[in-house]
């Protein structure tokens, strides 16, 4: 290449190589002045993960690896002309011969330099024929062929060619009709319903954009939109969408039809090319749309693009009272970042989670943790892209809150998708049920304890689990896992409509515990807590435990968490059929039997008829438990009389002198109503494995023995506490 001393050249700080305005002015004279017989070639490369490399590393290193990049360049393409266009691309001016070759080397090099992150680098090449005298559209074809392999990782580069060609003339006719498009509104406004996974019930629409030309057919929008983004003009477009979706809801609201949120798309240009806030305030007041029905959904790449402002903008939107989605989780590579640094009201998942779903398991697993994740960092869930019952019958298992794809309905124009869907025998939620179900929509369902309010880690086989949901006493399960199903065919229900069946009907006598299950509900509603209860089942203990979420006063209506878990285990392993009816008989004569150990400070509640009888012993040693009952559940006149009887340092010696090696005395205990009762705490010693204990069961005390406990204390009291 020849000298270019009487151009001025502006050189670029960080690689040292020629600004791009430079190179056009360098590259323009020497294509005015060539043989036409010379062949030159135009190559633009694109370092594709770079944007990961940069948030994983930081920008100062980012800057040093395209220094080094440059360089790399520059040693490849000797005495070629080549510049920095932006960021990371680089386009070089060459000779026609050895290019293959030197993109090899190139990107060789690169892996060298690169550390943990696959920078992928693309080359986009386009051989002038002569009569090319135009640098810019010489760039501008290299850039399109480098284009069309992006994210195809089996390709290195690309040559510019007359298919090529053809694309590059439909995007000038993208670009020349998009005002008419606009103005004659070619341009529609489609709507795809999404589901309340929990129900069925169409609780949103997302907003999607179709061309539809009445010359050339439907423009789909994986044409229209990239060609839009790249020549900034998508907020022309998204504006459109908002518009129309804005009045669409005022004419549904004048019409007094029931609304569900509708979501739009939104554009990270739309930021940049406009206050896009100011902008959705005006139009919400125009049209007098409420917040709360609108969601805004960003995707994972565009929050790549300049981080920090998007993250500004992300903020400003939420503190105006507006929701932000992030859409398309997992489709790049710095998901887990995003979701650290940015804070999301729905995490949209991408589909392609669902691809090969029939055929491994792969998808299934990292969608059951990335469901249990999002939720623990307090985000709603979606999933899109479904089209099997298959896909949603799993969605539903895992708990993700709405679904959304080809399964519950295509995008349609408004009134027509609304026929489809009310014929397809769906409901739209109503605005009351909203807030109700978002707030199931909150609980983890795959932790291993969901019942409390602490983080656990998910598991592949949670706690038997169901959602509950009661209305003017009717029960409905809206979400069972396989524990509870299996549990309760155990029982001999043959489906869960037989276990809502006889929760709902008062006085049922099929199952005994239905009126005890009732107050611990309330209860639990009452104290804002979990509570629980243990009852015999088919030779089985079972443990239930309840936890109340969430109460709609205007639809009279409660939903609950329940767990159901058969503590058989604590008994010998290998029970036959006598053992378990014998300890069926027994266990159900007691509210309540702990295991206290002697040596070792242990203590583990092993049977327990009503959580309301006892305190909460969680991660507490047995003689901070009998400390605390002894304050809080025990008669003031027994507490010291109790201490003694329950002093696990003499007990083993106490009940080894009594005959039957056990022994059993009375005391005033609180029952559920606050009332103290007689009750009878007997004790008696295990030999476990690695250390002894005392079994202690309590039952209340017979009339007869109630009578006679409190004549002693009559007694006792005329002596003046003396025995």
């Amino acid at each position: 290449m020849e000298d270019f001393k009487e151009l001025r050249l502006i050189i670029d700080e960080l690689t040292g190589l020629l600004e791009k305005q430079s190179f056009y002015d360098c590259a323009q004279d020497l294509l005015d002045n060539a043989d036409l017989d010379h062949r030159y070639s135009f190559v633009f490369f694109d370092l594709e993960n770079f944007k990961i490399f940069n948030a994983n590393y930081g920008y100062e290193k980012g800057d040093e690896l395209l220094a080094i990049i440059g360089k790399i360049i520059k040693d490849s393409f000797k005495g070629q002309l080549i510049s920095r266009f932006s960021g990371d691309h680089f386009v070089v001016f060459t000779d026609s011969s050895n290019i293959i070759p030197n993109i090899k080397i190139i990107r060789d090099k690169i892996r060298l330099v690169q550390k943990n992150v696959n920078i992928e680098l693309k080359a986009g090449i386009y051989n002038c024929d002569g009569s090319d005298k135009d640098v810019i559209r010489c760039c501008d074809r290299a850039r399109i062929a480098c284009i069309s392999i992006k994210k195809k990782y089996d390709a290195e580069y690309k040559i510019y060619d007359d298919e090529l060609g053809g694309s590059l003339q439909k995007k000038q006719d993208i670009l020349d009709g998009l005002d008419e498009a606009l103005e004659l509104k070619y341009i529609q406004v489609y709507y795809q319903p999404i589901i309340r996974a929990f129900t069925g019930k169409i609780c949103g629409w997302e907003a999607l954009v179709r061309w539809v030309d009445p010359l050339n057919g439907i423009i789909y929008p994986n044409e229209f939109i990239p060609v839009l983004e790249e020549y900034r003009l998508i907020p022309k477009i998204d504006a459109y969408v908002m518009e129309e979706v804005f009045s669409k809801y005022n004419d549904q609201m004048m019409k007094k039809r029931e609304t569900v949120p509708i979501s739009i798309n939104l554009s990270r240009i739309d930021f940049e090319v406009m206050d896009l806030v100011a902008f959705i305030d005006e139009k919400m007041a125009k049209y007098s749309c409420p917040k709360d029905m609108f969601h805004f959904e960003i995707t994972e790449s565009a929050l790549m693009e300049n981080p920090q402002f998007i993250l500004e903008q992300i903020t400003r939107l939420r503190e105006n009272g507006y929701k932000v989605w992030m859409d398309d989780f997992g489709s790049g590579y710095s998901s887990l970042n995003l979701l650290k640094n940015y804070q999301f009201d729905l995490v949209k998942i991408d589909m392609d989670f669902l691809s090969n779903f029939e055929n491994t398991d792969n998808g299934k697993i990292i969608l059951r943790h990335i469901v249990s994740m999002i939720k623990n960092l307090n985000m709603h869930t979606l999933v899109e892209g479904v089209e099997t019952e298959e896909q949603y019958e799993f969605l539903r298992s895992i708990g993700c809150e709405m679904i959304q794809g080809y399964l519950i309905g295509r995008p349609l124009p408004y009134l027509e998708g609304l026929r489809k869907i009310l014929k397809d025998g769906r409901i739209v939620e109503r605005a009351s049920e909203r807030f109700f179900y978002d707030k199931l929509g909150e609980i983890d369902v795959l932790k291993q304890n969901p019942l409390q309010n602490t983080s656990n880690q998910p598991m592949e086989n949670p706690l038997p689990l169901a959602i509950g949901i009661v209305t003017d006493g009717k029960w409905k399960f809206v979400y069972t896992n396989a524990g509870v199903r299996e549990l309760v065919a155990s029982f001999g229900y043959k489906t869960i409509e037989e276990v809502e069946n006889t929760l709902s009907t008062e006085g049922n006598r099929g199952w005994p515990q239905n009126s005890l299950f009732s107050e611990i509900c309330a209860h639990s509603k009452e104290k804002g807590r979990s509570e629980g209860m243990d009852f015999i089942q088919g030779g089985k203990i079972i443990n239930m435990r309840v936890r109340h979420i969430i109460e709609d006063k205007r639809e009279k209506k409660d939903a609950y968490l329940i767990s159901v878990r058969s503590l058989s285990r604590v008994l010998t392993t290998n029970n036959d059929a006598k053992i378990s009816a014998i300890s069926n008989n027994i266990f159900s004569h007691y509210e309540c039997v702990d295991l206290y150990g002697i040596q070792e400070d242990y203590f583990e509640n092993i049977y327990l008829h009503d959580s309301r009888l006892h305190i909460d012993f969680k991660n507490k040693g047995a003689r901070q438990v009998l400390q605390e009952v002894s304050e809080r559940l025990v008669h003031p006149e027994d507490k010291e009389r109790f201490l003694t009887y329950m002093n696990l340092s003499t007990v083993e010696e106490r009940i080894e002198s009594e005959r039957g090696e056990s022994m059993l005395e009375f005391y005033r205990i609180l029952d559920v109503n606050g009332e103290y009762r007689w009750k009878g705490i007997t004790l008696s010693i295990m030999h476990l494995e690695n250390f002894d204990a005392v079994l202690g069961y309590i039952r209340e005390a017979s009339s007869e023995m109630v009578r006679f406990m409190e004549e002693i204390m009559e007694s006792w009291r005329e002596n003046g506490g003396k025995k």
